[in-house]
């Protein structure tokens, strides 16, 4: 429902989240197509033209083979809550701090408690400085 209602987007990255400036073209359109297919059976959405490199590793050579097959769009963050990991919400809300700001991409993974106990004081800190989230799609058209 949050997908359809257009308040989720789901983007693309990757089947098995390689570095895929050690891929092989083909490989790297595999991990892509893999990938958008597995959204598509799971939440009947294609995620093109939107990919973000994992680790954020690309090159002229990566772009190229994601265009290829439909993933245009290379999407990079400007800060981290560094939550891919259980982090205590302390820390969570000093990356917080220290990121969030306006037109910035800010990368989190809300799988653990420490971030997922601070989203509510997230979202205060963005309403503090006027800021509102936004999709990938709204962010670049």
């Amino acid at each position: 429902p949050l997908v359809k209602s257009g308040q989720l987007q789901i983007a693309n990255h990757t089947f098995s989240h390689p570095a895929l400036t050690a891929l092989s073209d083909e490989q790297i359109v595999w991990e892509l197509t893999r990938n958008d297919e597995e959204i598509q059976r799971l939440f009947g959405v294609s995620s093109k033209p939107y990919f973000r490199p994992p680790y954020g590793y690309y090159d002229a050579r990566v772009l190229a083979a994601a265009a290829s097959c439909g993933f245009t769009r290379p999407v990079l963050w400007y800060g981290s809550l560094a939550d891919s990991s259980d982090i205590p919400s302390a820390e969570v809300m000093r990356f917080a701090k220290e990121y969030v700001g306006p037109q910035r991409i800010l990368i989190g993974h809300l799988n653990y408690p420490g971030v997922i106990s601070v989203l509510d004081d997230i979202r205060a800190l963005m309403l503090e400085q006027g800021l509102s989230t936004v999709t990938i799609r709204d962010y670049y058209g």
